[in-house]
């Protein structure tokens, strides 16, 4: 989380002056490529309707011609899908600034056995932002995943037995991810 495509050096949440919030991914084009992330984008937002305000407006941020060519032939695809103009902005990212820590991984932190495991492993607030494990967590708290997926990722996770049985436990009371 954190915010980008203004002007305003060193935003904050209660000061962002002309910055948009977004999330940056980070990914690895052997296994998942920029057009691949760019459907998911597309399809978790309505690209018809667009926020009155900048900090809340739906926004792709490229780097260099090579994302911008795509973002912009996708944008074209969607408008001729929806035979409508789309209002989605794409723009150049010219710097991301994290958002401060208490906006990172923001379902996680509504589980505190989980954040006493980053904790106990030593995690800083940077550590933590940039933690893959906490991403992941973030996500099966929040509905997105599969236990199955659970099950295959968990001896990556680090977790304490507690932990493990925790997340386990807000996955099968389902505030967490949905079944399949």
């Amino acid at each position: 989380m954190g915010y980008a495509g203004g002007r305003k050096p060193e935003p904050t949440y209660r000061s962002m002056g002309d910055h948009t919030e977004t999330t940056q991914v980070d990914f690895n084009p052997a296994l998942i490529s920029y057009r691949e992330i760019l459907r998911h984008v597309w399809a978790s937002h309505d690209p018809r309707r667009n926020h009155y305000s900048r900090q809340y407006q739906n926004a792709i941020f490229y780097s260099g011609e090579a994302q911008k060519a795509a973002a912009l032939e996708t944008m074209a695809g969607e408008q001729a899908r929806l035979g409508r103009e789309v209002k989605t902005v794409v723009a150049p990212l010219d710097r991301f600034w994290a958002a401060e820590h208490y906006h990172q991984k923001y379902y996680l932190r509504g589980h505190q056995p989980l954040l006493g495991e980053f904790s106990r492993l030593g995690y800083d607030d940077a550590r933590f932002r940039e933690s893959r494990v906490a991403a992941r967590l973030n996500g099966l708290v929040s509905g997105f995943g599969t236990k199955a997926q659970l099950e295959r990722e968990l001896p990556e996770y680090g977790l304490s037995d507690p932990g493990v049985m925790y997340l386990r436990n807000v996955i099968a009371e389902g505030s967490g991810a949905t079944c399949g």
